[in-house]
């Protein structure tokens, strides 16, 4: 199941990467559930921006990796920026963030970080 549910496409600038980990959770068990549940929500978003005009996911393309296992996350996100991939990444434990962060920041040394959290 893809972000947005939209059919894969060749041309592609996003990449939604699932990183259903789970580990240091003391209470409430259930995060590495979190990527396929937001995957599964985003099926009922309205992709057609009104203000736009268009459908920006159309426009600019979004790809969905496979889930990938937490100690993959380095290699991966190389790959992806060597290919000039922007990454969205979803997850449902924090830890994930500090790897994800010091890689992106090798290239990107003005970054900026915008994480939801679904308490």
């Amino acid at each position: 199941m893809g972000f947005l549910e939209l059919e894969p496409q060749k041309d592609f600038r996003f990449v939604v990467v699932p990183v259903p980990y789970e580990a240091t959770t003391t209470y409430g068990k259930g995060t590495k559930n979190g990527p396929a549940a937001i995957l599964k929500a985003s099926q009922h978003v309205e992709n057609f921006d009104h203000e736009l005009g268009f459908d920006p996911a159309e426009k600019s393309g979004i790809a969905t990796e496979k889930p990938v296992l937490f100690g993959r996350l380095p290699v991966l996100i190389r790959h992806l920026l060597t290919n000039d991939k922007f990454p969205i990444f979803l997850g449902g434990e924090h830890s994930i963030t500090p790897v994800i962060v010091r890689e992106l920041a090798k290239k990107y040394r003005d970054l900026s970080v915008l994480q939801l959290d679904a308490h």
